[in-house]
């Protein structure tokens, strides 16, 4: 009886854990990273690394010309700009505007002068067409000299006929008188002819003189209106506007980009140095910029998942491997890990954010952060994928990243 007691109790035991066992001592699945990769995860290892929060369009330090004086600050650490927008302006932007206001005052006064000489040379040429015009009035009285010449030529023309009629008349009937008459009438005739030959000729020699005499006045004039453009000062008082306005734009600080006033180096009352008087960034899109060891080198390719981790944010960020430097060197992000090599050579790998990411990233420009980089295993599990096969602390973010 007591056999079959144990046996019993042996069936009922055995039946419950068959019933029990499978639902609620199974292993539960891994839990998955932001990127959607498992934490315990046989396709791919981690390469951890030391990287930085910066903008994808990098940090624009802004400067001004050395040696001038700062006069304002147009914005606040924070302030978000538009591309033109004023940053700061110079003390000499008030200055210069003093002297061109000097030269435009000046530019107005040639202008006047010139439209002075201008209108006094227009009376002159004026009078001097007039002028002009009255001596071609006189080619009236030469056409009236003329006509009178035709007239002699046809009235000796007559006498002549008349004289020859009665020089061939018979004696009998033409006395020697009247052929006398007729030589003397005929030679007046031409004498009178030859003197308007002659007063013809005065009279045109004269007229040619005095137009050329009243068009050399003319154009001696228009000569000098064209060389009062000439003279005046304007195209040098132009260019010399120009160069001051110039100068003007540069006393101007502005933005070369919409962005973010991210520090400001200078204040109102200071000489401008050769150090930027600020610093502004465009935080619509963040990266990560990680320095990996450079046995990791050969494993690292773009398209790559990562996860980025900061004390500053409760929750990771997930990002894509955009591109991998080319230049191995020094790192520049100092590691305190006690495990990393004090001789360690690094690359970069530039880090794109997703937009989530990227957005909870902005306020964070600069902030050192710890990278792991998922890569495909293409055998064993080796140590060559990081500095070491040890992950970086925990604490190795805050303390182990400062940047020089």
């Amino acid at each position: 009886m007591k056999s079959f007691l144990i046996l019993l109790v042996g069936v009922a035991i055995g039946a419950a854990a068959t019933w029990y066992g499978p639902r609620h001592f199974a292993p539960a699945p891994a839990p998955l990273l932001p990127n959607g990769l498992p934490t315990e995860n046989t396709e791919f290892e981690p390469v951890k690394a030391l990287g930085r929060i910066l903008p994808s369009q990098g940090i624009i330090e802004i400067g001004a010309v050395p040696t001038e004086q700062i006069q304002s600050i147009a914005v606040k650490v924070g302030s978000r700009v538009h591309q033109g927008d004023e940053l700061a302006r110079l003390a000499s932007y008030d200055l210069l505007q003093q002297q061109i206001a000097a030269l435009e005052a000046k530019r107005e006064e040639a202008l006047a002068q010139v439209a002075a000489e201008k209108a006094l040379l227009d009376q002159q040429i004026a009078r001097a067409r007039l002028a002009f015009d009255e001596v071609k009035l006189g080619e009236r009285e030469i056409q009236v000299q003329r006509e009178q010449l035709v007239f002699l030529q046809q009235k000796l023309d007559q006498e002549r006929r008349e004289l020859r009629r009665l020089q061939k008349a018979p004696p009998a009937l033409i006395s020697a008188q009247d052929v006398e008459r007729q030589q003397l009438l005929t030679a007046k005739t031409e004498a009178d002819l030859q003197a308007a030959h002659r007063a013809i000729d005065t009279l045109t020699a004269k007229q040619d003189l005095a137009l050329r005499t009243a068009q050399a006045e003319i154009d001696v004039l228009e000569a000098s209106k064209k060389r009062i453009d000439a003279q005046a000062p304007l195209a040098s008082l132009d260019a010399e506007i120009a160069s001051l306005r110039a100068q003007q734009k540069r006393s101007i600080v502005r933005a070369p980009c919409d962005g973010e006033i991210l520090e400001i180096y200078a204040q109102p009352g200071e000489l401008v140095g050769n150090q930027p008087i600020l610093r502004m960034a465009d935080l619509t899109t963040m990266n990560v910029v990680a320095e990996v060891y450079e046995a990791a080198k050969r494993t690292i390719r773009p398209g790559q998942k990562v996860t980025i981790s900061t004390p500053a944010l409760s929750a990771p960020l997930d990002g894509t491997v955009q591109r991998v430097g080319a230049i191995v060197a020094t790192p520049e992000m100092r590691s305190l890990n006690p495990f990393d090599p004090a001789d360690r050579r690094v690359f970069e790998v530039e880090i794109t954010l997703t937009p989530t990411s990227s957005e909870a990233a902005r306020d964070l420009v600069s902030a050192p952060v710890d990278v792991t980089i998922f890569v495909k295993r293409t055998g064993p599990v080796t140590e060559a994928a990081g500095p070491k096969a040890d992950p970086l602390p925990e604490h190795s973010t805050s303390s182990a990243a400062d940047a020089p």
